[in-house]
């Protein structure tokens, strides 16, 4: 029987890229017991193929349209604007998917980060790049769509808000 977690990634997936899905693969790393949330996430930014005939990967950005909160792995330290990461611990409870859609090449997570670990304080806007990572979604049960950014390490960065989906437009909310 396929789980519904498997269900729902199959249908982003096919939904992000408007065509049907054609493999499975299994990831050696786990999802993290806890995360930092970090601040705001304002956009998302990533390169796919997704509507091209030719295979040529286009760059694309979703800017927020709700509000979206950024989670980041404790030990990551993304490159280009070096910030100091603040803010609150969120423990996870295991709260996450056994299965997720792979959407694209990651580019970067633009984001108004926290000034103080209580997440009570903005800082400046960042644009944090994590190198040869992949932008990926998950769907819970209760409807509710995240994205995250991950490398051959594990998750790096997750982005939650109640308005995110991912559709056939892609990114939205």
């Amino acid at each position: 029987m396929v789980k519904k977690t498997l269900r729902n990634a199959i249908k982003i997936r096919e939904d992000f890229h408007d065509k049907p899905h054609v493999k499975q693969q299994r990831v050696k790393w786990t999802w993290p017991r806890e995360m930092i949330e970090v601040g705001d996430c304002e956009a998302i930014l990533y390169t796919s193929d997704k509507w091209q005939k030719d295979g040529k990967k286009i760059d694309y950005k979703h800017v927020k349209e709700g509000e979206q909160k950024l989670l980041m792995r404790p030990d990551v330290t993304p490159t280009g604007d070096e910030e100091e990461i603040f803010g609150p611990l969120v423990d996870l409870h295991g709260d996450f998917l056994d299965s997720f859609a792979v959407l694209a090449d990651s580019l970067s997570i633009q984001a108004r980060l926290y000034a103080n670990d209580e997440g009570t304080k903005y800082g400046d806007y960042v644009d944090m790049k994590f190198p040869r990572a992949k932008l990926g979604a998950g769907r819970f049960d209760d409807g509710g769509t995240f994205c995250f950014v991950y490398n051959s390490t594990g998750v790096l960065a997750v982005v939650i808000g109640e308005e995110l989906d991912v559709l056939k437009d892609g990114i939205v909310g």
